[in-house]
């Protein structure tokens, strides 16, 4: 929380913050208190899940970044595959949008073949 206030204060214009199922960073609270503290915007990148729908509603980022997550993973690799999952992510970003979130869906974090880069793009 500290070096977001930090860089906040060195004139940071956006704080990113990835809230992951196994909270191996940080905490939901941590999330929570910093949506309070900061006044620069927020990007939470999340996995499209319930649950991580279900915290950004409650707390409201201005920006989220979709991205897919494995527990197995150090960290995030690859993309999400947008046109096995475009209705899940739809109804993720339809959720977001409807509950007060300015940028819903800011990004996307897309597995890179061509097929799938051409899907997202025509969403």
């Amino acid at each position: 929380m500290h070096a977001a206030l930090i860089a906040e204060e060195a004139g940071a214009d956006s704080i990113t913050l990835h809230l992951r199922e196994d909270r191996r960073h940080i905490q939901e609270r941590d999330v929570t208190s910093l949506r309070e503290a900061l006044q620069t915007r927020m990007n939470l990148e999340m996995a499209v899940t319930d649950e991580m729908i279900r915290i950004a509603q409650k707390v409201l980022p201005q920006d989220c970044c979709l991205v897919p997550e494995s527990r197995q993973e150090i960290t995030t690799e690859g993309g999400l595959n947008v046109v096995e999952h475009s209705a899940r992510i739809g109804d993720a970003v339809k959720a977001l949008g409807a509950s007060g979130c300015e940028s819903p869906c800011s990004s996307i974090r897309i597995w890179s073949k061509s097929k799938r880069r051409s899907a997202a793009a025509l969403r």
